[in-house]
């Protein structure tokens, strides 16, 4: 059409239009042409969407999307729980989750290797980090309604002390003196300063009211333990046996009396399966949301599944590490040590046993990333040699005569002991061969766990492939597993190492304030500790966690213990709404 057509129709329509009337409007319809007809309707269309387009822009401009309630989430575990109580401490997982959803701490985890308030409205630190001062939130109830305050949290630090109870912390509370100072406060006063000290105030509390009147040595037989009651974001509602009483599922709900944000799911679930197949199988037909602990050899198949599932992977501080008994005879040696730390592929471990879902070590987790001692079986060899250490009948074992006395060669054995889990099997079998490539015979040993746990805290061992983890958040707190002072029976001071530099380190760093002196102190801790070997560092293995996408929740960067990626639950939500700006 020309120009001046579309000037006309222009004039045409804005004469009709400053007089709207419905029947103006069907006169304008009737007097137009048929192309003009089109280039109206276009028009009227452009500008309804127009419209709508603005709208929408300014509804999403002066609105804020946040968590709406509602919604089911579901987990699947195969351990079966045993006593979800804080205070009964059995290494099971599924009782510390369960506990992480329904009991509080005065801190908690936040997800990223430091801790945030829980329970506690205020946390401060005085007389040089020797006194700790807590400030309990108002309006906190329990389960039953009934109010939380500073007793209940006297009477569980009571309870961990109880020989009865037996609980790793007892020791540790019983150097510390607690008193509450009111209802809402509570004091805490060290002996000296320890820096990591509010890590620890994440234990969860029990309830006074409900546990005065089980006498302690009764605990463990108390049906409070499969039906807790605690002051979390979700209350236990409902346990399902199946035909043979184990637990098929525990059921939680939101608790609507809760003190902090949320939560917004309205139903937990923990669905329990036979095995990890079962459980996989679950989260590939939709049953559960989540699985974790997912085995190395499985994780690419979950990867590659048609379903929108995150693998979440936050750091777990654990250290994969053939430790090496300096008291042994054969250990002594520093270059023998060095030749057996040289001799062990970690990048072959980290391929083969974990899939790639692990990252070499040269140092204990969180304390350095570089590596000294990387694959080189050539300088083993070369330090072997220098100590004499040849084979002499070539059978492909280093031998050497003792003492001079000796008629005959001694062969080069040694012994090495492991827990009998398939990880540990599959990553002694890596050293077993990499040590006899250098001349090295290894005479391999799987322990039951009260065997291996024996053996570590009687320190019977030459060569023992075990983990630590470090329960301090992303600054690791290694004074217990490397301070000579940590040698005994039950001390975690594996290796049996002796060295005052490292005590002086280790000490510092448990009062380090500044983040940059305790880098500059794990700096040197390294570094001595590389020179000295008492360790060949293998790999931090990596923690999978698979997930759907629609359930949201903050970043999981960091967790001491597999349960703490429950410890922000009360801010996962599923739907959304928006609400407008003020």
């Amino acid at each position: 059409m020309e120009i001046a057509s579309l000037h006309v129709l222009g004039k045409r329509i804005a004469a009709f239009f400053s007089r709207v009337r419905p029947a103006r409007v069907i006169a304008l319809w009737r007097v137009l042409r048929p192309m003009e007809k089109i280039i109206f309707l276009a028009c009227f269309g452009i500008a309804c969407v127009g419209i709508v387009w603005l709208g929408i822009h300014a509804y999403e401009t002066n609105t804020t999307i946040i968590p709406a309630r509602g919604g089911v989430f579901s987990e699947g575990l195969v351990q079966q729980p045993q006593s979800i109580n804080p205070v009964i401490t059995n290494g099971n997982e599924t009782d510390a989750l369960l506990e992480a959803l329904i009991f509080s701490g005065l801190l908690k985890p936040d997800g990223q290797g430091g801790v945030m308030p829980d329970l506690a409205q205020s946390f401060e630190m005085k007389n040089d980090g020797t006194v700790y001062v807590a400030t309990l939130r108002d309006n906190i109830v329990w389960h039953d309604n009934q109010p939380l305050t500073a007793q209940d949290i006297l009477f569980t630090i009571d309870m961990m002390k109880s020989p009865a109870l037996q609980h790793p912390l007892a020791n540790f509370w019983n150097s510390i003196t607690v008193q509450a100072l009111s209802d809402k406060t509570i004091a805490f006063t060290l002996a000296k300063p320890y820096v990591f000290f509010p890590q620890y105030l994440t234990f969860k509390i029990i309830p006074k009211h409900v546990w005065e009147n089980v006498p302690v040595n009764q605990f463990l037989l108390s049906e409070l333990n499969s039906k807790p009651i605690g002051s979390g974001p979700y209350q236990f509602k409902k346990l399902t046996l199946d035909s043979t009483n184990a637990t098929k599922q525990y059921t939680l709900v939101r608790f609507p009396r809760y003190y902090g944000s949320g939560p917004y799911i309205d139903t937990i679930a923990i669905k329990f399966y036979p095995d990890t197949a079962a459980a996989e199988n679950a989260l590939r037909k939709k049953e559960i949301a989540s699985f974790a602990n997912i085995p190395w050899d499985d994780i690419r198949a979950i990867e590659q599944t048609q379903r929108i599932i995150t693998l979440q992977k936050p750091v777990v501080p654990t250290t994969i590490a053939l430790f090496m008994n300096m008291n042994a005879d054969i250990l002594k040696d520093v270059l023998f040590r060095k030749a057996l730390a040289y001799a062990i592929d970690n990048n072959a471990i980290v391929q083969d046993v974990f899939h790639s879902y692990a990252v070499p070590l040269d140092a204990p987790a969180l304390v350095a990333s570089s590596t000294q001692y990387i694959f080189n079986p050539t300088q083993s060899q070369i330090f072997l040699n220098a100590l004499g250490w040849k084979d002499t009948n070539n059978n492909g074992i280093r031998d050497k005569k003792m003492s001079s006395r000796a008629k005959t060669p001694t062969e080069l054995d040694i012994s090495l002991i492991y827990l009998d889990v398939p990880d540990m099997q599959a990553i002694a079998g890596h050293i077993v061969k990499n040590l006899h490539d250098i001349g090295v015979n290894v005479a391999l040993t799987a322990l039951q766990k009260n065997e291996f746990m024996n053996r570590i805290d009687n320190k019977s061992f030459e060569l023992i492939l075990a983990s630590e983890t470090t329960l301090t958040g992303s600054v690791p707190d290694i004074y217990p597993f490397w301070h000579s002072s940590q040698q005994a029976i039950l001390g975690l001071n594996i290796s049996q190492y002796t060295n005052k530099e490292i005590d002086r380190i280790v000490t510092d760093i448990r009062k380090a304030n500044d983040p940059e002196r305790i880098n500059i102190l794990l700096d040197g801790f390294a570094n001595r500790i590389r020179a000295d070997v008492p360790a060949a560092f293998l790999v931090r293995p990596q923690w999978t966690w698979a997930i759907e996408n629609y359930i949201h929740m903050p970043d999981i960067l960091f967790i001491n213990t597999p349960a703490q990626r429950f410890a922000r639950a009360n801010e996962w939500y599923i739907y959304t709404k928006r609400i407008w700006n003020n």
